[in-house]
């Protein structure tokens, strides 16, 4: 299934990931990234992201992005993804791993590959020293959607975000270093590792997570990733009690007692004696 735009006053446009079954031109291969969670092959094939318009019957245009091994019968997931930026016309792609690459769609260049354009990704690489597991991208829960993945321009640099294994990654470039990112909370945000969507506000400031459960269930989780509120968060003169008060409260937002279920226990690994972090209160559950 493609990614569409959604960023307001901007042309509506789709894209999906396509493998050529051939492999890239010499000069073009040195330059594309290599799929890093796929074991080495002598065969490599050019993966394209394949961009349309929404609006008119124009023909799709293409962009090497990668390099992969060719597919063989139905893969276990989807090991790459990519999502159109919530306030700028430009998609983002990226591999397993922390990196990702920013395609500016609004000023192509030209190519001499029928087909095609010319665009130079940004690359913007993730500083962390955390083992790659970590980075691995989670599967979307409905299988025919590609892993959740959602980026926005604020100033000159960008946000990123995706589903892991151990929560939502979040991660912010500055204007000093477009080209280098760190994660904003210098840890995944805790959240179900995985969804159907992920989305940011125009402004860059909240981040949206939309998680289907069947038939006819749907979950939002939204993070409030405000400098102020980050601030708060982090400042010494904030005391544990006023913490332990609004992740509370934050807690209870969603239903029960803010306890802890079974399997929030086994995939944070919290044990028995703090699975009630929260005080209970007159009228929650037993």
């Amino acid at each position: 299934m493609p990614a569409f735009s959604e960023a307001e006053g901007l042309p509506q446009l789709y894209d999906y990931l396509e493998h050529t079954l051939e492999a890239p031109p010499n000069e073009l291969a040195a330059n594309l990234p290599l799929d890093p969670s796929r074991i080495e092959s002598a065969k490599l094939v050019e993966l394209d992201a394949v961009i349309g318009s929404a609006d008119q019957q124009s023909s799709p245009i293409r962009i090497a992005v990668g390099q992969v091994n060719p597919e063989r019968g139905i893969p276990e997931r989807v090991h790459y993804s990519l999502s159109f930026a919530a306030n700028a016309q430009a998609t983002v792609f990226k591999f397993d791993g922390p990196d990702f690459y920013v395609y500016d769609v609004a000023n192509p260049g030209r190519s001499n590959r029928l087909g095609y354009i010319d665009v130079s990704p940004q690359h913007v690489v993730v500083e962390s020293d955390f083992f790659n597991e970590v980075w691995r991208l989670q599967p979307a829960r409905i299988p025919w959607v590609y892993p959740p993945l959602a980026a926005v321009k604020i100033g000159q640099h960008w946000r990123a975000a995706w589903f892991a294994p151990n929560g939502v990654w979040a991660v912010e470039s500055s204007e000093r270093a477009p080209g280098t990112a760190q994660p904003i909370l210098r840890a995944p945000l805790i959240g179900e590792p995985d969804g159907a969507k992920l989305q940011f506000t125009r402004d860059g400031q909240f981040l949206v997570a939309q998680r289907v459960q069947f038939p006819s269930q749907v979950f939002i989780r939204i993070w409030d990733l405000r400098p102020s509120w980050l601030a708060w968060i982090e400042d010494p003169n904030t005391t544990e009690k006023a913490l332990r008060a609004a992740a509370c409260r934050i807690v209870r937002m969603e239903a029960g007692d803010g306890a802890f279920d079974e399997i929030a226990s086994k995939l944070f690994q919290i044990d028995a004696a703090r699975r009630e972090p929260c005080p209970r209160t007159e009228g929650a559950r037993s």
